[in-house]
């Protein structure tokens, strides 16, 4: 049996709502979908998603609300997709707790790379890096 991660997919938008379903779907995820923010913070709770990607501009409540409620009680992924592309919109989402910005419009390549777990050899090469400055700094240390 495969278990397959539970995206939640806020977008109002019913041609952008389908168009990432199907490409999520095909990458091997279970998709739940939602149109407003109402119904997103009742899946939210009831269907305890492993990612949501999540619209700012709903027609009943701002993304922001959500993305802002949710923080308060849980560290499920959050990736914002907005329309919004004003840098002091991103940062403000981000630093609500957003884990990723991505600006529509975007391609399928920019989509899935977000979600994909890192490169195996990306933690190996970070460790290698930070073991590196630790012996360069107690090799700065004894040099003074």
């Amino acid at each position: 049996m495969n278990i397959r991660d539970k995206v939640l997919l806020v977008e109002d938008e019913r041609t952008i709502r389908s168009f990432m379903q199907a490409i999520l779907t095909a990458n091997g995820y279970d998709v739940l979908m939602a149109g407003t923010g109402a119904m997103a913070n009742t899946m939210i709770a009831s269907h305890c998603p492993d990612i949501i990607i999540l619209d700012l501009g709903l027609p009943d409540m701002d993304g922001m609300t959500i993305l802002r409620n949710v923080r308060k009680w849980s560290k499920v992924p959050i990736l914002v997709v907005s329309a919004r592309s004003h840098e002091r919109d991103k940062v403000e989402a981000l630093d609500a707790g957003a884990d990723d910005y991505l600006t529509k419009p975007f391609g399928t390549e920019e989509l899935l790379p977000r979600r994909r777990p890192p490169h195996p050899d990306a933690g190996r090469r970070s460790r290698r890096r930070q073991f590196r400055r630790v012996h360069r700094r107690r090799a700065d240390h004894r040099l003074r």
